[in-house]
């Protein structure tokens, strides 16, 4: 069977750049900015990226370009032609499964987006202050009902596309999408250089204060950088598979790294000066986008549309993102038994929609059950934040640290000389540093970190 690749390198890094950009680079990455500490925080991002997170990204690609198959089945194949024990092939099931579980909650959220647009075109953002916005906030949250229909919609897009496979779906899809969310998000941030205190922005965020770079700090901007560009859950590995052999791994690796990276600052740019303007908290999390944002767009002149807009660009983010989610899944079945990918698409995506229900119930008619409340530091978590702690905390990390085992010290050279194409010895010695001990050590770090 002919192998199924991108019609261009610009469509796979269009794609990867959605897959790793999600509704994390434009909150999480401004928010976590702003609590720790701005410019420095950038700063050691900008270094986690380069030597941490990039080389991941390399062994990734690699990875699944050289098998041409699914994770699970890429894994496998890789362990084979080093002579290595057939279980690595769990790595592939860890970055599948990691997916699947992250899809379920994740579409849940995501549903807020189109909400939020919905409520800021129709004017009912307009005049809220803080406390309003805040009931309103929680009047989504208390709203099962409210909060499965977006949820539905939102999975529902997600399916669409995934079935329609890599060339009718993802690559179609992203092809517009992409360029329709740079251009918002670059709208935006021309319009608050325009109305916001964008000189301040600026600073806060590209003048180190390095008095602020504390231990914990630097692990904060590590693991951003880490979870940010999606390493430890295979999808990049998956969309390695559809990867051409002219295509340069090292160079497209550190394009997509530092494309996603450039969309966080970005993101940066069009937060802050609002919220400066407004005498705002810069690092609220989630409450800066649906609340803090919201007192904003409910403020100023015009801010009906632009919240809309805005609202419009998380939402392209987080489908990006989802799609990125799903395929891997998809395509495990569709390789490993040769099922229709459209049967699986809707199969699947029922199942992960079906859990979702039980994250939005965790909101609220099922906000008392904590179901680790025995466990003292995971007592107050409820279902979704349990799955999501055990995610980011644990399969990611986990399967992260796995890989570079497996590229940096275990893989055939064989495989390595062949994918990769290093245009000199001295890059490719410092990935090759970097894969066996910088990322692994840092890695772990955050692991034991994250479990205390």
């Amino acid at each position: 069977m002919k192998k199924t690749e991108w019609t261009s390198t610009t469509s796979f890094i269009l794609a990867s750049v959605g897959g790793a950009v999600g509704l994390a680079n434009v909150w999480k990455f401004p928010s976590t900015v702003g609590a720790n500490g701005g410019g420095a925080f950038i700063l050691i991002y900008f270094l986690a990226v380069t030597f941490i997170a990039a080389p991941i990204l390399i062994g990734e690609l690699m990875i699944g370009r050289s098998s041409g198959k699914s994770p699970v089945m890429a894994c496998l194949d890789a362990a084979r032609a080093s002579n290595l024990s057939s279980r690595w092939r769990y790595l592939g099931y860890m970055g599948i499964s990691a997916c699947f579980i992250v899809l379920t909650y994740y579409s849940v959220i995501a549903g807020w987006t189109i909400d939020y647009a919905i409520q800021s075109f129709r004017g009912h953002l307009v005049g809220l202050d803080a406390p309003a916005a805040q009931n309103a906030y929680n009047a989504v949250l208390a709203d099962p009902r409210r909060m499965t229909l977006f949820h539905t919609i939102f999975m529902a897009l997600t399916a669409l596309v995934v079935s329609g496979g890599l060339k009718g779906g993802i690559e179609k899809f992203t092809n517009f999408a992409m360029p329709l969310f740079f251009s918002l998000l670059i709208g935006m941030m021309i319009y608050s250089a325009m109305t916001g205190a964008f000189s301040q922005a600026l600073h806060f965020m590209f003048v180190p204060d390095f008095a602020k770079i504390t231990p914990m700090v630097v692990l904060n901007a590590i693991g951003q950088a880490f979870f940010s560009i999606g390493i430890g859950f295979c999808f990049m590995m998956m969309y390695g598979a559809y990867m051409r052999k002219e295509t340069n791994i090292p160079r497209t690796s550190y394009m997509i790294a530092y494309s996603d990276m450039l969309v966080a600052v970005i993101a940066g740019l069009a937060i802050f000066p609002m919220v400066f303007l407004y005498g705002l908290n810069a690092g609220e999390g989630a409450g800066l986008i649906f609340v803090t944002l919201a007192v904003v767009f409910g403020t100023m002149d015009g801010g009906q549309i632009v919240g809309g807009l805005f609202f419009c660009l998380m939402m392209f983010a987080g489908l990006t993102s989802s799609i990125a989610l799903l395929e891997p899944v998809v395509h495990h079945f569709v390789d490993r038994y040769g099922w229709a990918r459209k049967k699986v698409t809707l199969v699947t995506g029922l199942i992960a929609w079906s859990i979702g229900l039980l994250m939005i119930f965790s909101y609220n008619i099922m906000s008392d059950f904590k179901p680790l409340f025995f466990i003292s530091y995971l007592a107050d978590k409820n279902l979704l934040d349990l799955m999501d702690f055990i995610v980011t905390n644990l399969i990611l990390p986990i399967g992260a640290i796995l890989i570079c085992i497996l590229v940096g010290w275990l893989i055939s050279r064989d495989i390595i000389k062949v994918e990769l194409s290093f245009q000199n010895n001295l890059v490719a010695r410092l990935w090759n540093f970097s894969i066996r001990f910088v990322a692994p050590i840092f890695l772990l770090v955050i692991l034991v970190y994250g479990l205390t």
